[in-house]
C-alpha cells in the first residue's frame, strides 16, 4: 500500500501547468492555434470542469486538471465528446 499514491499526489505531480492562470494557459493555448477565440477556450474549460468533476468534489480541483488538459490540447474536451467519450450534460451543453 505504501507505493499507492493518493489522488491529490497524483494531480500535483500530473499539474504540467502549474500555478498558470486560466488566461495564462489561453496564451499558450492560442500559440497553437491563431484563430483560437477566448471564448472557445472558456467554453472548453468549463466542459472541461463538468467532465473533471466525477474525480473529485472540488471545483477548484477539477479546474487545475482541466488547464492542464488544454495547456497540453486546447481542444481535450471537444475531441473526447466527438469521440463519445463525454456524457456529462453540463459538459456537452459548453461544447455545443
Amino acid at each position: 500500500m505504501e507505493n499507492i499514491k493518493s489522488f491529490d499526489s497524483f494531480v500535483n505531480e500530473g499539474n504540467k501547468s502549474g500555478e498558470m492562470t486560466p488566461e495564462e494557459v489561453y496564451q499558450k493555448a492560442s500559440s497553437h492555434k491563431k484563430w483560437y477565440y477566448l471564448e472557445d477556450f472558456e467554453k472548453e474549460l468549463n466542459a472541461g470542469i463538468a467532465v473533471e468533476m466525477e474525480h473529485t468534489d472540488d471545483p477548484e480541483t477539477a479546474r487545475r486538471i482541466a488547464l492542464d488538459h488544454l495547456y497540453e490540447d486546447p481542444e481535450y474536451y471537444e475531441k473526447l465528446a466527438n469521440a463519445g467519450l463525454v456524457d456529462e450534460p453540463e459538459a456537452l451543453k459548453n461544447l455545443k
